[in-house]
């Protein structure tokens, strides 16, 4: 389905994007990328209800392992017929309380690539020189 054929060749914003990874952006997906340089991927499940607030992480990712079961990308025909990644699970890093949400880090990569989407967000690097902005902001507060 050619989605920009379909809406007069406008830009559309279809919410699936959000949940895909491009292998530019995710290096373990790098391993799988082809001659074209192109490859997506879901995470299907738990991944894909888990939300990010910066700060606020109270969920981590185990890495899932890779076995695509001896088939080849390109030459094999079932090899589109199940995911290689296997074993991918989720560990609290705080207590959870009842009714909480589930915030997990989605990394760096996955901001810095859709700036057009969310504009400029301060990431994990800029959280010390904002500390420290803060502290001296504070400071001159009780100067007053």
């Amino acid at each position: 389905l050619e989605i920009s054929w379909h809406n007069g060749h406008e830009k559309f914003f279809w919410l699936w994007d959000e949940y895909t990874w491009s292998s530019t952006v995710e290096e373990n997906l790098a391993t799988e990328v082809e001659e074209d340089g192109s490859l997506n991927a879901a995470s299907p499940g738990i991944g894909a209800a888990l939300n990010c607030i910066l700060g606020q992480v109270n969920i981590e990712d185990t890495f899932a392992t890779c076995d695509n079961a001896g088939l080849h990308r390109s030459t094999s025909p079932g090899s589109g017929a199940f995911t290689p990644y296997h074993d991918r699970g989720s560990v609290a890093v705080k207590d959870i309380e009842e009714g909480e949400e589930l915030l997990i880090d989605y990394g760096n990569p996955y901001f810095q690539s859709r700036k057009s989407l969310y504009g400029y967000l301060p990431l994990e690097d800029d959280f010390p020189k904002a500390d420290k902005i803060l502290y001296q902001f504070h400071r001159l507060d009780k100067l007053v």
